[in-house]
């Protein structure tokens, strides 16, 4: 066919008629117009033409993020861990957060305590009276309060287990009201919790001293760490909302 011929044919457009499917017809048609564009424009023309479409295809916006592929860059920080042993305390927000802290760090910590009941608190107190008698309770900082349970412990001297003592000071502490009651332990509030001293470890020294530290930093005046209650050792935390 001539070059007049196939522009004449072109321009009349497709005969319609029975035969291929009107897909594989325009596919023929369009094959057609891509050998008249290269006789009369030149192959480098058609191909500069068929590269900016292609360019334009490269520039369509990305697909939006699924769920299956979800962003990183911008993605939030993973959650505070969490511990069943921590949880089991009952702390209030400011002692948990010391204590979960604690924990991450030194994966070897174990927790004797967290917040307790009257009864419980009593029970505790007791135990360490059996091993301190005299010196244990001058330890708290609510002298009265530690003066009454203290009377009683001396004028019951044939009270010697924990439990004859734990309901001695229990009904001393049963007179007192509830606000009273809070300020002889943080413990009674959940401001406080007990690590089982592990002095013998090579990181005890680092824990000591993080403990204090992170206790001062997130709680209020009187936060702090202490190893020693009256004769004793004992690790306890205290973090004051």
């Amino acid at each position: 066919m001539h070059l007049k011929d196939e522009q004449r044919s072109l321009d009349q457009g497709p005969v319609r008629r029975a035969g291929p499917h009107p897909e594989t017809e325009r596919a023929r048609l369009d094959a057609s117009q891509l050998r008249f564009l290269q006789r009369t424009v030149g192959n480098a023309s058609v191909t500069a033409l068929l590269e900016g479409r292609l360019g334009v295809q490269r520039e369509a916006p990305a697909p939006p993020a699924t769920a299956d592929k979800p962003a990183t860059a911008d993605a939030p920080a993973t959650a505070e861990k969490t511990y069943p042993e921590i949880d089991a305390l009952d702390l209030q927000p400011k002692a948990k957060k010391v204590a979960t802290a604690l924990k991450t760090k030194y994966s070897q910590i174990t927790f004797n305590s967290g917040k307790r009941d009257a009864a419980a608190q009593a029970s505790a107190m007791a135990a360490n009276v059996v091993q301190d008698r005299t010196g244990y309770l001058g330890t708290y900082k609510a002298t009265d309060l530690a003066k009454q349970l203290q009377d009683w412990v001396d004028k019951n001297p044939k009270a010697t287990d924990q439990a004859s003592i734990a309901a001695g000071l229990k009904s001393v502490m049963d007179t007192w009201a509830n606000k009273d009651l809070l300020r002889l332990s943080k413990h009674l509030t959940g401001e406080a919790f007990d690590m089982q001293p592990i002095e013998s470890d090579k990181q005890a020294a680092d824990i000591k001293k993080d403990a204090a530290e992170m206790a001062k930093k997130e709680g209020s005046s009187g936060s702090d760490f202490l190893e020693k209650e009256g004769n004793l050792t004992r690790w306890h935390v205290q973090v004051f909302e």
